[in-house]
């Protein structure tokens, strides 16, 4: 049976110690760097053999991905048209969309024998992401679609402006762009207690982002 800890550089990210000098180092560092700015990037988290593997898996899924809608709302509202989306006036921020031009190969098409499905499971992993963000459980995500996806960006494409609907998200980057690629984020902007809907933070996202690559 195949360890998915063998996909991570344990020698630079020691994640199945955590309890270890080394460990405790590398979660305070996450912690604080997250507190600080609320997105922590992890360059070379997978080791270059495994980062190859799931790169031509994900390609040989390819064919399979879903285009999607070409705009958004960054609130992930009117995918569609719906009764509630018709009842706000022509101005309100949830109407507002940004352009969306990528593919997605959803959870269920990805085959559970993949090297990036046997790290989704890996308990190590979860640990790890808990202990990094502070969270005193971390769960796997029930949806059988969107618990684990796989972007498949083209040239010229992007994603919309969105606010994540979770308390973190966790980007694992598997291929990068020979130009352009920005990550954009635009950190704190809002609390769970003060939704701001203006127009400013329309195009701003307020999660904390953690990318891996």
């Amino acid at each position: 049976m195949e360890k998915p800890a063998e996909f991570v550089d344990l020698e630079r990210y020691p994640i199945t110690s955590l309890e270890s000098a080394r460990g405790r180092a590398l979660v305070s560092d996450i912690q604080n760097r997250m507190a600080a700015s609320c997105i922590c990037a992890l360059p070379g988290f997978l080791r270059p053999e495994a980062l190859v593997r799931m790169v031509a898996e994900a390609e040989a899924l390819e064919p399979m991905s879903h285009i999607g809608p070409t705009e958004a709302s960054p609130y992930f509202f009117n995918y569609g048209t719906t009764g509630e989306l018709n009842a706000l006036p022509p101005n309100h921020p949830r109407k507002r969309k940004t352009p969306r031009n990528m593919r997605q190969i959803a959870r269920d098409l990805i085959p559970p024998g993949t090297a990036i499905m046997l790290l989704y499971h890996w308990g190590g992993l979860t640990r790890f992401l808990a202990a990094a963000t502070g969270a005193q459980s971390l769960y796997r995500s029930a949806d059988p679609f969107q618990a684990l996806n796989i972007s498949v960006v083209d040239e010229g494409g992007c994603q919309q402006w969105h606010f994540d609907t979770n308390e973190v998200a966790i980007t694992l980057l598997l291929q990068a762009p020979a130009a352009g690629g920005e990550f954009e984020y635009v950190p704190l902007i809002r609390s769970a207690e003060t939704r701001t809907t203006r127009r400013s933070s329309a195009c701003s996202m307020a999660t904390a982002t953690a990318w891996c690559n």
